[in-house]
C-alpha cells in the first residue's frame, strides 16, 4: 500500500455513485467519499454522532450540541452508554446510511472492484475526538472537551465507530488493508491561548482510538491539515501520519529525531503535497514531484534516515475537498494519482 495515492474524505458531489466510481478509478487506495453538500447529517462532525447521549441534532441551524439536565438524568444514560461498550456492541454505533451515503455506496462497488483488480488498501476516517469535543459545545456553550465525563463518552463513542467500519469493510477486504484516519484540524490550535488542551490530553485521546483500530488488525493515521506539534504525533501510537505538505511542510521539518524514530518503527508519512484549493490551478503533477523530492532531500540532509523516508510515504490532496466544486475537486484528486504514479 506504500507510494500509492490516496484522499483525506470529503468530496463536493451529491450523488454518491459518481462520487464512488469516480474515487476507485482516480485513487490508489479508495476512500469512502464524505458527502457534505449532500446533506448537514454528512459534516464530519454531525456523521459520527449517533449514539451519544445526550447529542441533539438541530438541522434547521445547522449544529449539534449536549444538551442535559439533572444529574440523575446524566447518571442514567451514561450508564446504558458504558454497558454498550462493555458489551462491545458495535452495532449500536454503526453510521446509519442517512449519515454516510457514500459509505454504503463504497461497501457496494467494493464487492464489484474486489473482484476486478488487486486492491492494495481502502482508506476510511472519523472525526477526531480532540476536534469533535472541542467544535461541540453542551447547553451552555462550553466545549464538552472540558467535562471530563463526556469526553471519555467522546473517545470511545469515536473508536467503536471506527471500529464499527472496519468490520464492514472486512467483509470484502482483509483487514491489514484498511486504514481508518483520524481527522483532527482543531489540532492546528494546540498551544494557543484559545484551546487549553496538553499534549498528554492529545496522546491519550488518540492512542485510545488508535489502539481501538489496532485492535481489528486495521492501521490507524492521523490527518491535521495545519500546523501542530507533530512529535507528539509520533508519541500517539499511529501508524501514519497526514499533513500538509504544500503549505506547512517547514513545521514537519522541526522534528527530525522524532520522526526518524517514528520511521524506524515502521512509519508512513502522509505527504499532502497536492494543494485542495485553486492553487491546483498554479501547478503541475511535474511541479509537485519536483517540490516533494526538494522537501524530501532537505529531511535527509537534516538526519532522517533516506531508505525508510523513500519508502514509506503515501500522496494525498493537503485536505479534504468538499467545500470545492466538482470540477476543481476532481482535478485534484487526478493530480493527486498522476503525482504518486509519477514518483513510483
Amino acid at each position: 500500500m506504500l507510494k500509492q495515492s490516496t484522499a483525506i474524505g470529503s468530496l463536493p458531489h451529491t450523488n454518491p455513485e459518481i462520487a464512488t466510481e469516480f474515487i476507485f478509478e482516480n485513487l490508489g487506495i479508495a476512500i469512502w467519499p464524505q458527502l457534505p453538500k449532500r446533506s448537514f447529517k454528512e459534516n464530519m462532525y454531525v456523521q459520527y454522532s449517533e449514539g451519544i447521549p445526550f447529542l441533539t441534532t438541530d438541522e434547521e441551524n445547522q449544529k449539534i450540541f449536549f444538551n442535559f439536565d439533572t444529574e440523575e438524568d446524566v447518571t442514567s444514560a451514561v450508564e446504558s452508554f458504558y454497558l454498550r461498550i462493555i458489551a462491545d456492541d458495535l452495532e449500536y454505533f454503526k453510521i446509519s446510511r442517512e449519515y454516510a451515503e457514500g459509505f454504503y455506496e463504497f461497501l457496494k462497488q467494493l464487492e464489484i472492484h474486489k473482484d476486478k483488480k488487486t486492491i492494495p488498501a481502502v482508506k476510511g476516517h472519523i472525526v477526531g475526538p480532540i476536534t469533535f469535543g472541542l467544535k461541540t459545545t453542551d447547553q451552555n456553550n462550553r466545549s464538552i472537551f472540558y467535562d471530563d465525563l463526556f469526553v471519555d463518552v467522546v473517545v470511545k463513542a469515536l473508536t467503536m465507530k471506527a471500529r464499527w467500519q472496519i468490520r464492514e469493510l472486512s467483509r470484502f477486504i482483509d483487514k491489514d488493508k484498511i486504514i481508518i484516519f483520524i481527522d483532527e484540524p482543531y489540532l492546528s490550535a494546540f498551544g494557543s491561548a484559545f484551546t487549553q488542551v496538553s499534549s498528554e490530553q492529545v496522546i491519550k485521546y488518540i492512542s485510545e482510538t488508535s489502539d481501538g483500530i489496532h485492535k481489528e488488525n486495521a492501521l490507524s493515521g492521523v490527518h491535521c491539515c495545519g500546523n501542530t506539534d507533530w512529535s507528539i504525533l509520533m508519541d500517539s501510537g499511529v501508524d501514519i501520519i497526514s499533513f500538509d505538505a504544500y503549505n506547512f511542510f517547514d513545521g514537519m521539518a522541526l522534528y527530525p529525531e522524532k520522526l526518524n524514530m517514528f520511521l524506524q518503527k515502521g512509519g508512513i508519512l502522509s505527504w499532502g503535497i497536492v494543494p485542495s484549493s485553486d492553487a491546483i490551478n498554479s501547478e503541475t503533477a511535474d511541479s509537485l514531484v519536483l517540490k516533494f523530492k526538494q522537501d524530501m532531500e532537505y529531511l535527509i540532509k537534516k538526519g532522517i534516515n533516506e531508505e525508510k523516508l523513500k519508502n514509506q510515504y503515501l500522496i494525498t490532496p493537503s485536505c479534504g475537498v468538499g467545500s470545492l466544486d466538482e470540477k476543481l475537486a476532481e482535478k485534484i484528486i487526478i493530480t493527486t494519482k498522476e503525482v504518486a504514479d509519477k514518483l513510483r
